[in-house]
């Protein structure tokens, strides 16, 4: 019988899986615990890692890996991950992730005590326990005006201005949240299967977006939780694609607002929208690039 099935997509993660895989290992307690890790076709020795791990003999504690002959984005890779999951607690993770002692007692203390929550949200921090912001509101037409006009940076606490990355909540406090991190989420099988897999039009960015949305709208709470805490090492595998998730991130945007408001009233929406994010994108990439490419020059 497994209790809880542990979700980890890697891509080239061969320096942080160990550590990841260590932290599982000192939360296992009484639960039997199913880890289904899905690669993205890495070429460093994060297959060799996490194989090693595997060969070591454990109680209560299964690996099952999928090797993908090619990176089919974060979505596709969870899914196969939840067509695999046994367990009767689903936790969906990030290999740059390093569980706190208890992490695991306590998620599904708190999901066995509440039958509306969908998904718990843990307390993210910095190797330097600094806290890190991780959770969201949905997006709209209005965030993407805030982003692009520079408001929702000088005015970032504001309720207005600032609600996309709620500038105005310092993460210090049991809430109700529309869209946590997708690095780190838990929730009971039962729902999740409910909601369904991710949308894999979303390969990289927005599918968490989505599908929190998804959760909100059959009725269930999603809470970030400060009591549950990770290590988190932000961004690890958006900075080795640099230029490829900056497109992809903001064609995510486009996506979602095409997906979500869809009547015929927003069609000029979406397309001004969409030019708006193509422009920023090029934008943001060509800045990326001359900034890289001065710091080799100095």
């Amino acid at each position: 019988m497994v209790n809880i099935s542990i979700i980890i997509v890697t891509f080239k993660s061969a320096d942080l899986i160990e550590k990841c895989l260590s932290c599982i290992r000192k939360n296992i307690n009484s639960f039997t615990i199913e880890l289904v890790i899905i690669d993205n076709n890495s070429d460093d020795e994060t297959l060799l890692n996490i194989k090693k791990f595997s060969s070591e003999i454990r109680q209560n504690l299964t690996v099952q890996i999928l090797e993908n002959s090619e990176n089919i984005g974060f979505a596709s890779a969870v899914n196969q991950g939840l067509k695999e999951a046994c367990g009767d607690f689903i936790l969906v993770m990030n290999p740059d992730v390093f569980l706190f002692n208890g992490f695991l007692r306590q998620s599904v203390s708190l999901l066995n005590e509440d039958c509306e929550i969908g998904l718990i949200a843990p307390q993210h921090l910095s190797l330097k326990n600094k806290i890190i912001p991780s959770c969201r509101e949905f997006p709209d037409y209005s965030i993407l005006l805030w982003e692009i006009t520079g408001l929702s940076i000088l005015f970032n606490k504001s309720k207005i201005f600032g609600r996309w990355r709620m500038g105005y909540f310092d993460h210090k406090s049991v809430r109700e949240v529309d869209q946590p991190m997708a690095s780190c989420l838990m929730g009971k099988k039962e729902v999740i299967d409910k909601i369904g897999p991710m949308d894999e039009r979303f390969t990289i960015f927005f599918n968490d977006v989505d599908w929190c949305r998804r959760f909100k709208e059959k009725g269930y709470k999603i809470i970030f939780h400060p009591g549950i805490k990770i290590y988190h090492l932000v961004g690890h595998s958006v900075k080795q694609r640099k230029y490829s998730m900056i497109f992809h991130s903001h064609f995510g945007f486009y996506l979602y607002l095409k997906k979500y408001y869809k009547k015929r009233r927003h069609r000029l929406l979406n397309l001004l929208s969409g030019i708006i994010l193509f422009v920023t994108a090029f934008i943001r990439i060509i800045i990326h690039f001359f900034k890289k490419n001065c710091r080799k020059i100095k």
